[in-house]
């Protein structure tokens, strides 16, 4: 099968393109990075290129198989660490720079290219204003240990809730004896949360405390 030039260049804007997504990915230490974007984007392509060829008298299922291979590789770049979930970012860019590839080998250039800087614009942009709600309300998890013959969970609560008004979840609460240990989730301004760990440290009924 003779491949036209045509054909090859809608092969390299996709790589281009992927590329140019990855870089952003790989500036902000992403496991997906520019080889991998790149290839994606250049897969997606190469795969709808060949569907064409062969005459798919369906060419939707052949877009649904290349969404549902492209979900496998986002799903291998998401993690749980904890009580927080990583990597949804990156995988949401895998899933776009299929899309780009798609649509450069149906020739829809325009629409990749728009695409393309959209997707930039939120990238960059989310990540500036993800930052400020960050500054403006940190999140953080306590570890607090204190003797129950001198404090018990629900004075505790009662500070953290009306003497500081953080909002707060608790995670866990352990009894070991007469020491009890609970485990807060706490959001807040960052100045609030400093206060608080000043209260925690003057304080003689706590026992230890870390986050």
């Amino acid at each position: 099968m003779q491949v036209l030039p045509e054909e090859i260049l809608r092969l390299l804007v996709a790589i281009l393109l992927g590329m140019i997504m990855g870089i952003e990915r790989e500036y902000r230490g992403k496991a997906a990075g520019v080889r991998t974007i790149a290839l994606i984007s250049f897969g997606s392509c190469l795969f709808t290129l060949i569907s064409a060829k062969l005459g798919a008298s369906s060419p939707d299922r052949i877009a649904a198989n290349i969404v549902t291979g492209v979900g496998f590789l986002g799903g291998g770049v998401i993690f749980k660490d904890g009580l927080n979930v990583t990597g949804l970012t990156t995988a949401s860019t895998i899933w776009i720079a299929a899309a780009l590839g798609m649509s450069i080998a149906t020739g829809n250039y325009i629409i990749a290219v728009g695409g393309l800087a959209m997707a930039i614009i939120v990238l960059s942009t989310f990540e500036y204003i993800r930052e400020v709600i960050e500054f403006i309300r940190e999140s953080r998890t306590y570890a607090i240990k204190f003797n129950v013959s001198l404090l018990s969970a629900e004075e505790l609560e009662s500070v953290v809730q009306e003497q500081f008004g953080i909002n707060h979840k608790l995670q866990k609460l352990v009894r070991d004896g007469e020491v009890v240990e609970v485990v807060y989730e706490i959001y807040g301004r960052e100045k609030k949360l400093n206060h608080f760990n000043e209260w925690l440290n003057a304080n003689p009924k706590i026992k230890s405390f870390n986050y």
